[in-house]
């Protein structure tokens, strides 16, 4: 007869949120006996990518470390939490994010292991299996800011308790949040930055066009100026024609009133000139 085995709260005793969170996806898969994505408890962020299967996550461990896991990164957030720090999930869930006034300060929590053959049935490597092929060597490791090279590695093993070093990692995490402020605002000034370059780029574009309709338009004045000239010219030269003898034609006198009010219409000078 096999024993029934009621399932392990692991987020009994957690306080931060988010790691709570984490414990509650696991204790859900041991209920569960089936493999339950993260992005089920911790759907992505509007312009986030697709998780991966083989992507890296905030914590990972083999489940005879799991508790210990969670305690440690519980810890980590709630003393953060208390100088002011915010936790949440980081992008695809690689990570935890400390975040303070829009900087954040990344987290993660992992089993260090080695190569075996996980295929055979050994009781040294029950509990301990994190993938095929990997064995848990028990030892675990906070890291901060893992991609920086500023990253700092704080180890837990039975002999040593980090969270012994919890003045230190705090300090650490404080100090990698002022760099990440630092660089946050570098990066909002270049951003303003571009911002302004843009804008008069965008205003001397404006300024460039507006110039190249008004010599359009003076040209087409000159053209209709020039045309209004040719206009009375012509006219000119017929009534210079009629003044020698020539004869006009019956409706003569009535097309040279039209024809010298069209020039008097296209005629632009006028609009620049007051009588």
């Amino acid at each position: 007869m096999n024993e029934h085995r009621k399932p392990a709260d692991l987020a009994r005793g957690l306080h931060d949120p988010i790691v709570a969170r984490i414990a509650q996806m696991h204790d859900a898969k041991r209920t569960a006996n089936r493999w339950i994505a993260w992005e089920e408890y911790f759907p992505p962020r509007p312009g986030d990518a697709e998780r991966r299967a083989y992507d890296s996550e905030a914590l990972r461990c083999s489940k005879s470390t799991l508790r210990r896991g969670l305690q440690i990164l519980d810890a980590v957030c709630v003393a953060a939490a208390a100088r002011g720090f915010t936790t949440r999930m980081g992008y695809r869930c690689h990570h935890l994010e400390l975040s303070r006034d829009d900087a954040a300060v990344r987290v993660r929590l992992l089993e260090r292991g080695f190569r075996a053959d996980t295929t055979r049935q050994v009781d040294e490597y029950r509990g301990r299996i994190l993938d095929h092929g990997v064995v848990g060597s028990g030892v675990l490791e906070l890291i901060i800011d893992e991609h920086s090279d500023q990253r700092k590695r704080f180890k837990d093993h039975q002999d040593s308790n980090v969270l012994d070093r919890l003045p230190d990692i705090m300090l650490a995490i404080e100090a990698r949040h002022v760099e990440s402020l630092e660089r946050l605002r570098r990066e909002r000034r270049r951003d303003e930055a571009i911002r302004q370059i843009r804008e008069e780029a965008a205003a001397r574009e404006v300024e460039r066009k507006a110039e190249k309709r008004r010599v359009d338009d003076l040209l087409k004045e000159v053209r209709d100026w020039n045309d209004a000239g040719l206009i009375r010219r012509y006219v000119q030269s017929l009534d210079q024609k009629l003044a020698v003898g020539a004869r006009p034609a019956d409706d003569y006198a009535t097309w040279r009133t039209w024809a010298l009010a069209t020039a008097d219409e296209i005629d632009p000078s006028r609009r620049h000139l007051s009588s």
